[in-house]
């Protein structure tokens, strides 16, 4: 497959079409169940907030320019740089309008990045069910407990919460598996609210 970059485009977030590419896009090796599909997007409604994202990037993830595995996009994003990290910005930048210093916080530089900066570069999907399949993808090769978890017709927040601190390369989060938990329990609420129709689920149990 040929990877392309996308024009940023803002699209949108909804529980029921989170579920309805969950369904689609759960691997066939994983028994779904609902509680693992509703956990699954109450995730990503803690990483979106609902509020939307670009062409489908749901957690913010970056990319490299011209990839081979995902298509990129590029949009303007704020970050807080030390000196070091500052210098390395502008060396890499495309031009001089790329790296613009906005002001400070806590000893660092409050630097806005803009396009073409190779660091406002972001992963960009065609479809949410891309989007999801990489995510599924990605629990899978980063923290198998959590995406083993899921797997359980007898999943909760609390053991999806606490297997995510057990990353091949670190925890998921930085605050408590209980906050983490909490959190969820916030956006799976709003899910179940949001997908009451049997029909959205068939067989699933």
């Amino acid at each position: 497959m040929s990877y392309h970059e996308l024009p940023p485009k803002r699209t949108p977030v909804e529980p029921i079409g989170i579920v309805n590419a969950l369904l689609v896009a759960w691997p066939g090796d994983c028994t779904i169940t609902r509680a693992g599909v509703e956990i699954a997007a109450a995730q990503v409604g803690v990483e979106t907030n609902w509020q939307g994202c670009m062409n489908y990037n749901l957690a913010g993830a970056k990319s490299k320019p011209n990839s081979a595995e995902h298509c990129w996009q590029y949009f303007a994003t704020t970050e807080y740089f030390d000196s070091g990290t500052l210098a390395r910005a502008h060396v890499l930048a495309v031009d001089t309008g790329a790296v613009k210093e906005v002001g400070a916080s806590n000893g660092k530089v409050k630097v806005m990045l803009c396009p073409k900066h190779p660091w406002c570069c972001f992963k960009a999907f065609e479809s949410m069910r891309d989007a999801i399949s990489e995510h599924l993808a990605f629990l899978r090769s980063k923290f198998p407990k959590a995406f083993e978890v899921l797997c359980t017709p007898d999943a909760t927040t609390a053991s999806y919460a606490k297997a995510l601190q057990h990353g091949i390369h670190g925890g998921y989060y930085t605050c408590t598996a209980a906050e983490y938990a909490h959190a969820l329990d916030l956006r799976l609420a709003f899910v179940r609210s949001k997908t009451t129709d049997p029909k959205i689920w068939g067989d699933v149990q």
